[in-house]
């Protein structure tokens, strides 16, 4: 199969569909692309290349459309993976996007980079450049959460949660 510069499936995509809304519209049958995958939840593209058929994440393409590039990764800002406007869509690393995560599925407080101790206490922490960066031990979980937030200002800028 023949690879495909940024450019040309720009040129591509624009050929196949408009924008409108967070949503790619067919030019052919004029409804918007639906398809999801199953794996991940998000929103599939599937475009026809060369006899075979290739598939996208929607936002990628959303992307693509409007900046002519593809960037290593698309990070949704508000963190909702299926909210695919583009002023929600920027381009980002691995690091930003993983940066731009919610908390972790075992979170028993609620709060993002909280943990509580053994003594009753609340230990801050916060994950940069693959390493774990200890922020101190507070009395309450509003203590805890601010020295978090303000790391993680520091630490990751625009792309801090």
């Amino acid at each position: 199969m023949t690879t495909y510069t940024d450019s040309q499936l720009y040129d591509l995509c624009h050929t196949l569909y408009t924008y409108s809304d967070g949503q790619l519209i067919s030019k052919f049958t004029n409804k918007p692309i639906t398809s999801t995958n199953s794996r991940s939840g998000r929103h599939i593209c599937q475009i026809r290349l060369d006899g075979q058929t290739k598939s996208f994440y929607l936002h990628r393409i959303v992307f693509l459309m409007h900046h002519g590039y593809l960037p290593e990764m698309v990070d949704h800002i508000n963190r909702n993976i299926l909210d695919n406007h583009i002023e929600n869509l920027r381009a980002a690393t691995r690091v930003q996007n993983a940066q731009n995560s919610g908390m972790q599925i075992n979170n028993k407080l609620g709060v993002k980079g909280v943990f509580a101790t053994y003594c009753g206490t609340y230990r801050a922490q916060i994950r940069t450049h693959g390493k774990v960066k200890f922020l101190g031990t507070y009395k309450t979980i509003a203590e805890a959460s601010a020295a978090y937030q303000a790391a993680a200002k520091e630490q990751h800028g625009a792309f801090a949660s």
